[in-house]
């Protein structure tokens, strides 16, 4: 089973932002920990055996066309 987890791009521009001021530090350290849990999750599926893509919405075609291919690479289907 695969599931598509979108992930907003607002996360990966707030890890990628200065932080210059308490609000900036507190944004920073909230997607931090938001985007931890995230990780956990996956990982939890994984043990249930399922695959879980964690991309943006414009990356999503493409990660799902190349977790096929390395699915059935690796023989299941």
């Amino acid at each position: 089973m695969l599931l598509a987890n979108l992930r907003e791009r607002f996360f990966d521009t707030t890890l990628a932002a200065p932080v210059d001021t308490l609000d900036e530090a507190l944004r920073y350290l909230a997607t931090v920990d938001f985007l931890d849990k995230r990780t956990r999750a996956h990982r939890l599926l994984q043990e249930y055996r399922v695959q879980a893509l964690d991309v943006t919405a414009s990356q999503l075609p493409l990660a799902v066309v190349n977790r096929y291919l390395e699915i059935k690479r690796a023989g299941p289907l």
